[in-house]
């Protein structure tokens, strides 16, 4: 049995979780980590948009974390299923 088809998808689902946890990161950086908030009109914007940007990274991170839990199985049922048909293989 050929197994690259299976490699090749399993390598393309690892390369958008990466991009996810790359994009997660470039988020994350772009964020305002030192919010002073004076009680003036300025601060309501500011609120609005560390909101907004908490609510795109947790939203980031829920498929994130769900593919790559995917991967992590699909990685191992590849094992699994190689090393299945390795031991019942004669003559290999």
């Amino acid at each position: 049995m050929n197994f690259l088809p299976f490699i090749v998808s399993w390598a393309v689902l690892a390369v958008i979780v990466i991009g996810l946890f790359l994009y997660r990161h470039w988020l994350e950086s772009h964020e305002d980590h030192y919010v002073h908030l004076h009680g003036d009109v300025h601060d309501t914007a500011i609120v609005t948009t560390q909101s907004a940007s908490i609510k795109h990274m947790a939203a980031v991170d829920k498929v994130k974390d769900k593919l790559l839990i995917a991967a992590i199985v699909y990685a191992v049922a590849i094992a699994i299923a190689g090393g299945y048909l390795a031991w019942n293989t004669p003559g290999v």
